[in-house]
């Protein structure tokens, strides 16, 4: 019986863990909450905690799922705050270099699951692979040179201590409201959607793949990237114009889902895909001249062609306030043309 009970125990106690490492699975996705549970995480209170857990959790998912029941949200309550004293004695640690060790550094490296590293002199990281899970307000550690980067939906509000050189970067749904601190050199893919950022001042100047900023409170796209070697997506935020944007874009560039009114600033050639719907556009001036893809700008209130691509490698969308002949007299098509009502 002695050994059941220490199975059943450690049964238990992974439900928790996995329970806390997908909280996106049973939480709402609301910002406000987020911003409310990482304070009553830092204030300890295990009843608070437990009846926010008690208004706003998803009992079915948490039951079904992870096996968690409504009677045992006070020790999923406590789990998440001692595990998140734990993180906060890593970040504290980690918020001087005079108080790093390589032991502590080890020790940290080793609960968030980073494997095949290296400590440098200075005491930064450089690694393969890092895919930080746990709940983090700042990087525990400050890192180098890493491939392949990920620290998505772990509830960051800083940058500081991201590695300075990768090959694929993602921070996607945090609590970002600067990119301070991003990297430098970004060979791949650099991924900042789903945060808080108005603008994208500290990030990347040339990305070699895609770079991702959408579902974000941009107002501009001053201090972003000027190269993308692949796709650059914008789209949901509160752009008016591309100003500010890249001047190379070598896949597809989506810039829809918001109350665009204006095209300057979008590169005068575009490698794949062009889509500005839906919109504010009346017109088409300052938009690209060449798009190799589909051109897509219905779901806009056009009133003119003016400024419409001299050519579009694949089909052309546009509403029915116009015709395929305008069009043609216009813009060389080599798809077809798609009045969209």
């Amino acid at each position: 019986m002695k050994n059941i009970r220490t199975f059943e125990s450690f049964i238990n106690e992974d439900k928790f863990n996995d329970a806390l490492f997908n909280m996106e699975d049973w939480m709402p996705d609301d910002p406000q909450l987020q911003d409310e549970y990482y304070e009553i995480l830092g204030s300890g209170d295990v009843r608070e905690l437990e009846d926010f857990f008690n208004t706003y959790a998803d009992d079915d998912v948490l039951n079904l799922r992870y096996r968690v029941t409504q009677k045992d949200l006070k020790k999923l309550a406590q789990k998440a705050i001692g595990s998140s004293s734990r993180s906060s004695s890593a970040q504290g640690a980690s918020k001087t270099t005079g108080e790093q060790t390589v032991e502590n550094i080890e020790k940290i490296l080793k609960e968030i699951g980073v494997k095949n590293y290296t400590i440098n002199s200075d005491l930064t990281v450089d690694a393969k692979y890092v895919d930080i899970q746990k709940k983090f307000k700042v990087l525990p550690v400050k890192f180098g040179k890493v491939d392949a980067f990920f620290c998505d939906r772990v509830g960051l509000i800083s940058l500081e201590g991201a590695p300075h050189t990768v090959r694929t970067f993602s921070c996607q749904s945090n609590s970002l409201t600067s990119l301070a601190g991003a990297p430098g050199v970004v060979e791949g893919d650099f991924n900042c959607s789903g945060n808080k950022l108005t603008s994208l001042s500290g990030s990347p100047q040339k990305v070699g793949g895609d770079f991702l900023c959408l579902k974000n409170s941009l107002t501009s796209l001053a201090g972003g990237p000027q190269v993308v070697g692949k796709d650059f997506v914008c789209s949901s935020n509160n752009l008016n114009s591309l100003k500010g944007g890249p001047k190379e874009v070598g896949g597809k560039y989506i810039c829809g889902w918001q109350k665009l009114s204006s095209l300057d600033g979008a590169p005068r050639t575009i490698g794949g895909k062009f889509d500005a719907s839906p919109g504010n556009l009346s017109s088409l001036k300052g938009g690209p001249e060449t798009v190799g893809g589909d051109y897509l700008v219905h779901g806009n209130p056009l009133k003119s062609l003016e400024g419409a691509p001299k050519t579009v490698g694949g089909n052309f969308w546009l509403p029915t306030s116009f015709t395929a002949e305008e069009v043609e007299k216009v813009t060389k098509v080599g798809g077809k043309i798609d009045l969209i009502k």
